[in-house]
Formats: structure tokens, C-alpha cells, sequence
């Protein structure tokens, strides 16, 4: 009875998930390599010559008013080799009262030179190739429907999250057999026929056993990218549920910052006076800077964040190492580490890690770029088998009632 649920279960989250799970899976494997697409047909937002040491944030910052007055920057990062992106928001145009209306919302630097790249308004991709790598990640992220499609992957995620379970339980032999075991027909060695691929099947025997097989060779990578994606789409669901497990702060790195009565748009501390203290902070604190990610203020809240790859960073590109410091004090307010510090944060920086490949290098990415490839497969002998078995039903049905008419 019980497995006869869940094939229920595993049959129709698959369909409700296949056509989701190949839009985000297909751009998924783009993205393992997103960076060096980029540079490839995006080559002027990065930097001829990287020779000399980059500008610090502070200059960057400064360098990016003096290239477009009309925008209020709000943050710079550095965690891409040869080019700085400036965050920001338009300022008030004097003689209408209102913001500027701007035809871009991202400006690229130079880290070198300090002089403009280029800018563009990310994700549109009418702009041209210069816009692809962003399209792929807004519709790997959000459909291209924020908030809404955001937030239904989310669900999806979790419904992919449950469904991992579900399918690997279905791949298991029957428990009882091990107790009365054949020759060579132990457990684990019917199991491992669940493993393999017969290439000389016919198509629907050759397609259940891809289905089934491929599934098992990515398994283990499979739940990850599904609880991340839970992580990075549905925080409410994902904080809780992690939470009961691990030990995992709700002030954590995917928000909970308090906003302030009142915007604090112009604070005490400067961009420059904000970075010293970030570094003042880390090496108090006894942790080696590797690499500055980026600098950022929020006048919601009234701090700056002061992002690095640190010596206790798990990932190999981009750091999680998180200084915060009050916009107007300068005191600390949070020193948030990837590692070591709450282990609900350390699973979730792992899983993040894996998710974005930023980990165990080209090695990796390409088994990310090839999970993407099999999911996609998955999907799509899932649905084959669904419409074979369909098939199949319906002829038993009208083979039974042809039966009893005859009777």
C-alpha cells in the first residue's frame, strides 16, 4: 500500500515539476560555467589588462559618482576577476522631483583603471548578447516573473525535495526476499540492477531503466539542489524547517536585518571610514582577508556590509564572511562567518556553495553542467514512461471490459 502511494506521489510531482525542472535545469548547467560565458561574448564589461593591484571599494565608489552623477551607489563588488559592478539607485532630479528615469541599472568598472566598461539594464535581453548570461539567471531564478515566479519555485523546490526521497525509495527491492535469499539474488545485488543500463532494450524498457539508473548516479547531488533551491526561493519555509534540525540564528545571510524608522541615507560614516572599520573588525577578530567581495550600505538599515573571502571561507569563489558595521557609530553590529559559528549556517553556506559551484573548481563545474544535462533527461523519460503506462492502463481497460461483455 505504501508503495503504491508513492508511486502515485513520484508520478504526479513529476509531472507537475517537468516543464520547471527543465527550464531551471538546462539554464542551471549554463550557469556552472556563467562566468567565462560572459567573457565571451560580453568582453568589454571586463577589463583588457589586469595587471597592477585593483582600486580599493572606497575609490571604485567614488570613481563610479564621478562617471554618472544621476545614481546614489548603494553597493561595488569585486567577487568577478576583472571588472567592478556598481549597485545603486537613481537620485532625485531637481527639476521634476522625481527619480532619474535611467536606462540601465547596472554600471561596469574597470577595477584597474577606475574608468566605465560599460552598463546595461540586466536582463534584458533585446540589449543583446551583452545581456544573455543575466536573462539565463533571471529565468533560472524567477522565470522572469519576480516576485511570483520566485516564489513558485520555491514551492516547487520543495516538492522536488520530497520527490528525491520518494523516487529513490521506489528504486529499492523488496525487503522481504533477504531473509530467503536466492543464489546470488541477495539484496543489494538486485539492487544493483537498478544501477545499470541494458542499451539493447526496446524504447520503453531502454527509457525506464535511463530513468531509473540516472537518477541513482546524481542522487546524492539532487536533494542538495533541491533544499538550496528552497533556500534561495522560499526563505519561510526553508529558515524553519532547517532551523529544527541545526542551529540556524533567524538574523542570518539571507536578511533579517531591521529597518529604521526613518531612512538613514547620509550616515556619519563615509564609504572609506566604513571599509577600515570592516577591516579593523576582521583582523581583530583574528581571521586573514584572502579577497574583498563587496562593500555595501543599506539605508534601510543604516549599516554597512563589509563581504570578504576569509581564511574560514568554504568556497573557492566568492566569499560569505560578512562584516556589518552601524552607518552612523561605527560600531560592530554582527560578524557573520561562513563556517564554525552556527552549524545551521554552515550547512546552508555548504549547500549554497554546491549550488553555485564555487567549490572544488572545474571538476565540479562540470559535474554540475552534466546534472543539468541528466535532470533535463529525467523529466523527460518520466513523462514518457507516465504516457506509455497510460497507454498501457487504457488497453487493460477496454481488454477487461470487453472481457465481461463477452461473459
Amino acid at each position: 500500500m505504501l508503495r503504491r502511494v508513492i508511486v502515485v506521489f513520484h508520478r504526479y510531482a513529476g509531472l507537475v515539476m517537468t516543464v520547471f525542472m527543465i527550464v531551471v535545469a538546462l539554464t542551471g548547467s549554463l550557469l556552472a560555467f556563467r562566468t567565462e560565458i560572459e567573457r565571451f561574448v560580453a568582453p568589454q564589461l571586463f577589463a583588457r589588462e589586469r595587471t597592477g593591484t585593483p582600486l580599493d571599494p572606497a575609490t571604485l565608489i567614488e570613481k563610479g559618482y564621478a562617471i554618472e552623477p544621476r545614481v546614489q551607489v548603494l553597493a561595488v563588488s569585486l567577487k568577478e576577476d576583472g571588472r567592478a559592478q556598481l549597485g545603486f539607485q537613481p537620485r532625485i532630479d531637481p527639476a521634476t522631483g522625481k527619480r532619474y528615469a535611467l536606462g540601465f541599472n547596472e554600471i561596469f568598472i574597470d577595477p584597474y583603471r577606475g574608468i566605465e566598461l560599460g552598463r546595461r539594464r540586466s536582463g534584458d535581453i533585446s540589449q543583446g548578447l551583452v545581456n544573455l548570461m543575466p536573462f539565463i539567471r533571471l529565468l533560472h531564478g524567477d522565470l522572469l516573473w519576480r516576485p511570483t515566479g520566485t516564489r513558485l519555485l520555491g514551492w516547487i523546490a520543495v516538492l522536488w525535495t520530497l520527490d528525491c526521497f520518494a523516487a529513490i525509495y521506489l528504486t529499492l527491492p523488496s525487503w522481504r526476499p533477504l531473509f530467503r535469499p536466492a543464489a546470488g539474488q541477495g539484496w543489494f545485488s538486485r539492487w544493483g540492477t537498478s544501477w545499470r543500463v541494458n542499451w539493447s532494450r526496446t524504447a520503453f524498457p531502454l527509457n525506464f531503466q535511463l530513468h531509473r539508473a540516472a537518477g541513482l548516479w546524481v542522487w546524492l547531488l539532487v536533494p542538495m539542489f533541491a533544499w538550496s533551491s528552497v533556500y534561495l526561493n522560499l526563505h519561510k519555509v526553508y529558515a524553519p524547517v532547517t532551523g529544527a534540525f541545526l542551529d540556524y540564528p533567524a538574523h542570518n545571510n539571507h536578511g533579517g536585518e531591521l529597518d529604521l524608522p526613518n531612512r538613514l541615507d547620509s550616515p556619519a560614516l563615509n564609504w572609506r571610514q566604513a571599509m577600515e572599520r570592516g577591516k579593523a573588525e576582521l583582523s581583530k577578530a583574528g581571521f586573514t582577508l584572502r579577497r574583498v567581495e563587496s562593500l555595501s550600505y543599506s539605508p534601510t538599515a543604516g549599516r554597512y556590509t563589509w563581504r570578504v573571502a576569509s581564511n574560514i571561507d568554504i568556497q573557492t569563489t566568492g566569499g560569505r564572511t560578512y562584516v556589518i558595521i552601524d552607518g552612523n557609530s561605527g560600531q560592530l553590529v554582527e560578524l557573520r562567518l561562513p563556517s564554525g559559528q552556527h552549524s545551521g549556517l554552515t550547512f546552508t553556506n555548504w549547500i549554497y556553495a554546491l549550488h553555485m559551484a564555487n567549490v572544488f573548481g572545474l571538476t565540479y563545474r562540470i559535474a554540475v553542467f552534466v546534472s543539468g544535462l541528466v535532470l533535463t533527461m529525467l523529466s523527460i523519460t518520466g513523462v514518457y514512461i507516465w504516457w506509455k503506462k497510460l497507454g498501457f492502463r487504457r488497453q487493460h481497460g477496454r481488454l477487461v471490459r470487453h472481457h465481461k461483455q463477452q461473459h
